[in-house]
């Protein structure tokens, strides 16, 4: 079965390609609604076309494209329209798109059919998840159009035919996590299309590998006993020009290792500019030989040169790629750029880390690990053996650590501290009233709303991570020192891991709340957040979200939601998420893995190309490192990145962070920017306690924390 699928822009439609796939045995044709001309089209000799959701209104070709000439030009081949595609069916057959009486974005009703053509087999009523804001009018309908299914209660158009022909449309998403029986109605679709096929293909032959060459080096490593990481670090890397730290501050299922170490070079990109920088001596100050101007195209370059044979060490990393990918790399993905200057920060600085230290807070033991050919190092890096030496008797010799002393906290702390906003009060409401009109026209589904704050202070990056890291512990924390600056973060989130058996793994969270004051408090926001309708909204949306971008790599019946919708606690806050896994299909990397879901659709909201070019008016500011991504591309081919949130920026324009929340059609303006406050308390809170303790020679304890702004 040779299907065509029009994406018209929306951040479902490879999720609803891998569903087609499985049904149909053959992978469908994906192309954008203005990729292809009509006459382009024709040549492929497809047997179905599939119209996907979208952004906007089917009369406007601007978000409907060539969707409405395929429609006119093909009245033989079967035609199936999701959402939008169902919306343009209704709309060229002389039926009317309207609001709907309520927005319904990730919402979940009841379907009720009449059991033919797409619903035969399928249970009446069953499940499914609505995704809209607009639908077809049921006033008044043209003879030509068939209303094959409805919402159970007030009778919503959820489906319908066009007479004598072989079109069909779902308002519903049938390829949603939360939609029953969805693999039954293309099953359906796909019979009725098999009936008027015309001509059949074989499949299209698979992509190219990730990266040739892999295991030309080697990974060389001694175990140690085991010591206190922030010792190590402040004794062994603090001082040098490119160090990290990936630091599970708050070890558990998700953080059982961290890993630090320095590097001799490093690769920073500036837009289309690509600099390869050296710790010591002179600078590269040109593009890696061969590269392009993305930087995707260098790091690809660098993991190639750097591959190296499986270790088999039970450390996931052993040596590659470490740093950030700071938000603007969106445009080299297609997403546009961010028309409001740079940043003081590279767009984006990876490490080339070929020795590390890798921390097992299970096993208590530290591997150190030197991965690379057997080729003279870079100077001024030691070769392997001497470095594996060196490390292990410096690491007997540690100088001492003192631990700060801890002390309560006032309440209103954070009144004073000298800070400012980069949005104001009444500009960040105006823009989340924006979003709901956005929302309600159809525009967009749910978009994340970002403020960034500066703080005035001469504190030493080091210095506040320690602090950082207690008040605010997370599984993804990092500390990056860097040249031009520093990068600390204490994220909840991870974005993306491939492990060595080529399996994917994204855990996007939505929905906050500041825990309790005592347990009791606590449990009750939990159960409070696990029922919240809005919440659970916001995350099914985003669930379905990475479900679609890792279904661009991912093989075929792979991608699987482990866990949805729960609870998860943190040191100050409690947050809904899910757990989306896949196995990479033959031919795809881990860097493909990044590339198809970046940026990270929890911090963008979807449809993605849609919503981040509302956010780019909206926000006017580039975000920098902020909600891009942190942590490592090993040279063994995984991979294991955050979403950088909670996030600290220190750099010669001062000390800043981000902080946003996601606007949905339950939304309202005052409830998000209490919750844009909410999340910078954990960050202010840090930033005051580190400058209590220089000033006093002692670090306070995290204590009560300010008043609870109300929830949204």
């Amino acid at each position: 079965m040779k299907t065509l699928l029009i994406d018209n822009y929306d951040s479902y439609t490879h999720i609803l390609g891998q569903y087609l796939w499985e049904v149909n045995g053959e992978q469908p044709i994906t192309v954008r609604n203005d990729s292809l001309s009509l006459a382009e089209i024709k040549d492929l000799e497809i047997d179905s076309i599939v119209l996907s959701p979208g952004p906007g209104r089917p009369e406007r070709r601007a978000d409907f494209g060539v969707c409405m000439e395929v429609i006119d030009a093909l009245p033989e081949t079967p035609i199936l329209g999701v959402c939008l595609g169902h919306q343009g069916l209704a709309a060229r057959f002389g039926g009317r798109v309207r609001h709907a009486p309520r927005v319904a974005h990730g919402k979940i009703a009841e379907i009720e059919h009449d059991g033919t053509g797409l619903f035969e087999g399928v249970p009446s009523p069953f499940k499914a998840v609505r995704y809209h804001s607009l639908l077809v009018d049921d006033g008044d309908l043209p003879a030509d159009i068939e209303i094959t299914a409805r919402t159970r209660g007030d009778g919503l158009v959820m489906a319908l035919k066009i007479k004598g022909r072989p079109f069909y449309g779902v308002q519903f998403h049938p390829e949603s996590i939360g939609t029953e029986h969805g693999r039954k109605i293309l099953s359906n679709f796909r019979d009725i299309a098999a009936q008027v096929a015309r001509s059949r293909r074989a499949p299209a032959a698979g992509a190219g590998a990730d990266l040739d060459g892999r295991g030309r080096g080697r990974v060389r490593h001694v175990r140690l006993p085991w010591v206190d990481p922030e010792r190590a670090f402040a004794g062994l890397f603090a001082d040098a020009p490119y160090t990290f730290w990936l630091d599970s501050s708050a070890p558990g299922a998700d953080g059982r290792f961290s890993f630090m170490g320095s590097a001799a070079e490093a690769l920073e990109s500036r837009g289309e500019h690509l600099t390869r920088r050296r710790a010591a001596g002179p600078e590269a100050a040109h593009a890696p030989a061969g590269a392009t101007g993305s930087p995707f195209a260098a790091l690809r370059q660098e993991l190639a040169r750097g591959a190296v044979a499986p270790s088999g060490l039970p450390v996931p990393f052993t040596g590659g790629l470490v740093g950030y990918l700071g938000y603007e790399l969106k445009e080299h993905l297609g997403f546009g750029a961010t028309a409001h200057g740079a940043r003081a920060l590279p767009d984006s600085t990876m490490m080339i880390a070929r020795h590390i230290l890798a921390f097992d807070h299970v096993e208590r033991a530290v591997y150190a690990c030197a991965s690379g050919a057997d080729e003279p190092p870079l100077p001024p890096a030691p070769s392997a053996e001497v470095w594996l030496d060196e490390i292990a008797a410096r690491l007997r010799d540690l100088p001492e650590l003192a631990e700060p002393t801890l002390a309560p906290v006032p309440e209103g702390f954070a009144d004073r501290l000298a800070v400012a906003q980069h949005l104001s009060r009444r500009e960040h409401l105006d823009a989340v009233a924006s979003i709901l009109a956005d929302i309600r026209d159809g525009e967009t589904y749910e978009v994340c709303l970002t403020n960034e704050f500066r703080v005035q202070t001469s504190l030493s990056p080091f210095a506040l991570y320690r602090v950082l890291r207690r008040v605010n512990p997370a599984p993804f924390s990092a500390f990056l020192k860097l040249p031009a600056g520093a990068v600390l973060s204490s994220s909840p989130e991870r974005f993306l891991a491939v492990d060595r058996a080529r399996r994917v793994r994204s855990e996007p969270i939505k929905g906050t709340r500041p825990k309790g004051a005592t347990a009791e408090e606590t449990l009750a926001l939990r159960r409070e957040l696990a029922e919240s309708e809005k919440d659970r909204s916001e995350l099914l949306m985003i669930t379905d979200l990475v479900r679609n971008d890792l279904s661009r790599v991912c093989a075929v019946g792979s991608i699987d939601v482990e866990q949805l919708l729960r609870v998860t606690e943190h040191a100050t806050l409690l947050q809904l998420s899910s757990v989306v896994t896949g196995a990479l299909r033959d031919g795809k990397g881990a860097l493909d893995a990044l590339e198809a879901c970046f940026p990270g659709g929890s911090i963008t909201g979807a449809p993605k190309h849609r919503t981040i070019a509302i956010l780019d008016q909206l926000e006017r500011r580039a975000r920098g490192v902020y909600t891009g991504a942190i942590g490592y591309l090993a040279f063994e081919g995984t991979l294991d990145m955050n979403i950088a949130i909670r996030t600290l920026v220190a750099d010669r324009d001062g000390l800043s962070f981000g902080s946003g929340g996601a606007v949905v059609a339950e939304s309202s303006p005052e409830a998000e920017y209490d919750e844009v406050l909410v999340k910078s308390y954990p960050l202010l809170r840090a930033v005051y306690l580190a400058e209590l303790a220089e000033g006093s020679g002692s670090m306070p304890e995290p204590g009560p924390r300010p008043a609870r702004a109300s929830r949204g």
